[in-house]
């Protein structure tokens, strides 16, 4: 199904005119300087945030190392509107996590580490840990929230998080930093190193981590058998810098083992749990879970009048991840106990050549894209045991014209043009099949920014995105899914209004988001033998949300005092064609957010005092569905988290951070995260 482009569009840049008409000329006679400007790459080019259409939020490094110690790169996301957590792990908690947004689950959100793609295209189990980067290595996350498919291509249909790591030093030759965390949730260590420089013609960075984790504490269960992992991580980069740009190398490794708890079905409210029947459980675990990254990034910048920039990106990566599974007396399917394994292996090649152009008024993003995704796959079960080869050539063009019309207006519209061939190779399931399919997808984007003053804009944006179903889905399935080779690719459209104000102590943000999903992939029951259910995938379901997103901090003076707070509701309905059902209840809160203060205090020319106190609210939610009725239900919770923290020294520099997490102690779940019991995390770095 076709988006109608043409009717939207100008119904939404007719209400855009209107709205910057009805404020009239203000401002127009200066253009927007923002006091120290929040940067930002989310368009594909580094803006002031002021100055982006689309709803994006920045947690930067000083946040991620002052403010939120431990090692989970994902928690780091707390406090970004619109945003909410899934653990892995399924009811109890888990060590690797990803994102929602606005209510969209992991595998509807595009996962990058420096441009790289994490996301398979292939199966949503390879989806895992994909924000594994050590956090001392993070220069900056930025957060899109909204379909971003006009320049990132499939997945981004719910939004797309962007971590981008460090690269050379802090402006010197020689320096360095060790450090070490200790995780009182897990009893875990952390000890992690760095050393890196900065010349006229030179930069580089080496870094290294490794943590050991025990079993993850809970409020009510306490620690939690089976919960333990082992990360360890590596970053290399050199680059090389002359007159008019950079030549960039840097090579990513990271690889953890984990374990995940069991479950139990007796301890919840399932419909079709039998009391007569032994306990379901399962333990899951990843012994393997490894990535592996070389990428190298040429700039050239003032080519030409008219060619600001020129850069051409090019990467591998392997993504290596083993599952195993151990089930003991499940329902209506074995007594006793048995084993699975799944391996998959995914290689990608590829390839970002993008121009920047001026034109007068106009700016102008010219972009192309090539990327190669090769994966072999190793199942075993007690039913099975089979091999499957597939791979997935994706080219894509992208173009975005950022036109400023008059003085505080400029208007923004982009088109992606994406082509897709997804081939089966071997399935030894079925020999000698072979299978190639192709499919191609335009979307668009239009925004409208207006500076009522130079710290003050207003913003609104129509966006569209979509999402490719994946190899089990379409062509493969598994031991009780059918696969479906019309099975066509999910679609979404974004409205959204909103405001931004920056001054240098006072920052809000706030956001009105209408999302709806058409062609929403979802499964459809076929009929049980055995004591097993079948299912295949179908296109006939719709998602749609709205709602708020509001961020706001505010420095008062030199008291040294900052508080903040944000705040999310978001009303979500999933309608199933045909069941002919409808549910409000995803498993997402209506509502949730954080309100804090952070409080930092100079003493003399070499020493810091910070701190920050946060308490996290969420709302009470359901999780529904046509066959099961409301089959999960989670209460309405609150934690407070306190960090102390000081700084001394300038050339050395040491700096240590005191946290207790979850001083209420209570059984706090933020959507799908389910936070652990109070605990306490220290942090002591180093740098020279």
């Amino acid at each position: 199904m076709s988006f109608k482009i043409k009717k939207r569009l100008g119904f939404f840049v007719a209400i855009c005119f209107f709205w910057a008409l009805a404020f009239g000329r203000a401002g127009a006679e200066e253009p927007v300087v923002s006091i120290e400007p929040i940067i930002v790459s989310a368009s594909r080019t580094e803006s002031d945030l002021l100055t982006v259409p689309m709803s994006v939020s920045v947690v930067d490094k000083i946040r991620i190392e002052e403010h939120f110690t431990g090692a989970n790169t994902a928690e780091k996301l707390l406090e970004v509107p619109g945003v909410s957590l899934y653990t892995q792990g399924r009811f109890k908690p888990g060590n690797n996590s990803m994102v929602n947004i606005r209510g969209q689950n992991p595998w509807r959100v595009l996962y990058l580490i420096d441009g790289i793609r994490q996301s398979s295209p292939f199966k949503e189990d390879t989806n895992k840990g994909l924000l594994n980067v050590d956090p001392l290595d993070i220069e900056r996350i930025e957060v899109i929230k909204g379909p971003a498919s006009s320049l990132y291509g499939s997945d981004a249909i719910g939004g797309v998080i962007n971590v981008i790591t460090k690269k050379g030093g802090e402006g010197k030759p020689v320096g360095g930093r060790v450090g070490l965390t200790y995780d009182g949730s897990n009893q875990g260590f952390q000890p992690s190193m760095a050393i890196y420089g900065d010349t006229e013609k030179f930069n580089y960075r080496l870094s290294g981590s490794y943590q050991s984790a025990g079993n993850r504490r809970s409020a009510k269960a306490g620690r939690l058998d089976h919960s333990s992992f082992k990360t360890e991580s590596f970053l290399g980069q050199f680059g090389i810098k002359f007159d008019n740009g950079t030549l960039d190398f840097k090579f990513t490794h990271y690889d953890s083992d984990v374990q995940e708890p069991p479950f139990n079905f007796e301890n919840k409210k399932f419909k079709y749990y039998k009391k007569n029947s032994p306990p379901i459980t399962e333990l899951s675990v990843f012994p393997k879970n490894q990535r592996d990254s070389f990428q190298s990034k040429l700039t050239v910048n003032t080519l030409s009048n008219y060619l600001e920039e020129f850069s051409i990106l090019v990467y591998y990566q392997e993504i290596d991840t083993v599952q195993q599974g151990n089930y003991q007396n499940v329902v209506n399917h074995y007594n006793g106990e048995f084993r699975s394994m799944l391996e998959d292996i995914v290689n990608t090649y590829g390839a970002t050549i993008q121009t920047n152009w001026s034109f007068g008024s106009h700016k102008v993003i010219l972009g192309f894209e090539y990327l190669y995704d090769d994966l072999h796959s190793h199942t075993v079960s007690p039913t099975s045991n089979y091999f499957i080869d597939a791979d997935q050539t994706t080219k894509a063009v992208y173009i975005q014209d950022s036109w400023n019309i008059y003085g505080p207006l400029t208007l923004i519209g982009g088109l992606r043009q994406t082509w897709i061939e997804l081939g089966l190779n071997r399935f030894t399931l079925i020999p000698d099949r072979e299978t190639k399919l192709k499919f191609d997808n335009l979307v668009g984007n239009l925004g409208l920014t207006f500076a009522v003053t130079d710290n003050f804009v207003l913003r609104g944006q129509y966006s569209q995105g979509f999402r490719t179903p994946d190899l089990a889905s379409k062509l493969t399935g598994t031991s009780y899914i059918v696969p479906r080779t019309d099975l066509g690719p999910e679609e979404s459209e974004n409205y959204e209004i909103g405001a931004r104000y920056y001054d240098g102590d006072l920052f809000a943000d706030v956001t009105f988001f209408h999302d709806k999903v058409e062609n929403y992939i979802s499964a459809n029951y076929l009929y049980s033998a055995q004591g097993h259910w079948f299912w295949d995938y179908v296109n006939t379901s719709e998602y749609e949300s709205y709602g708020l997103e509001l961020a706001v901090s505010y420095r008062i003076g030199d008291t040294g005092f900052t508080p903040y707070g944000n705040i999310t509701s978001l009303h979500t309905k999933f309608k199933e064609k045909v069941t002919q059902t409808e549910t409000k209840n995803n498993g997402t809160p209506r509502a949730w957010g954080a309100i804090g203060l952070k409080w930092e205090k100079d003493f003399g020319d070499s020493g810091r005092f910070f701190s920050d106190a946060a308490l996290r609210i969420s709302g009470g939610s359901k999780l529904s569905s046509s066959r099961l009725g409301v089959w999960h239900v989670k209460e309405a919770g609150r934690t407070l988290d306190l960090t102390l923290g000081f700084q001394y020294g300038q050339e050395s520099q040491v700096k240590a951070m005191l946290s207790v997490k979850n001083i209420f102690d209570k059984e706090f779940e933020a959507s799908y995260f389910y936070y652990p019991g109070r605990h306490v995390l220290l942090t002591v770095l180093y740098s020279f």
